[in-house]
């Protein structure tokens, strides 16, 4: 079974006002539609811009067949600590995974 990283852009914060409104957040649409497809992948998600854990995926990156980086609301043209988080994680897929969508 292929392994995919599901990567949400979102903060935190904005994923939970998402599901307070009853809207899914990227990664939950993205799941939906992936499964409407195939059932035949293994998805992970990660937060970079509000998980602690980023160390422990950021090592075990080579697991994964692909990865599926959706979208957000923040710019990379602020320069905030969640923006930067999510480009040093991205160098780190870059370097670790083949196959970015």
């Amino acid at each position: 079974m292929k392994k995919i990283l599901l990567v949400e852009g979102n903060l935190r914060e904005e994923n939970q006002s998402f599901t307070d409104g009853g809207i899914k957040t990227h990664t939950e649409s993205l799941k939906d539609s992936i499964s409407f497809f195939t059932n035949k992948l293994e998805l992970d998600v990660v937060n970079p811009s509000s998980d602690k854990n980023l160390s422990e995926v950021t090592e075990d990156l080579t697991k994964y067949d692909g990865m599926i980086w959706g979208g957000s609301s923040l710019n990379i043209y602020n320069d905030t600590v969640e923006i930067r988080r999510q480009l040093d994680f991205m160098r780190e897929c870059q370097k670790k995974i083949k196959n970015i969508l």
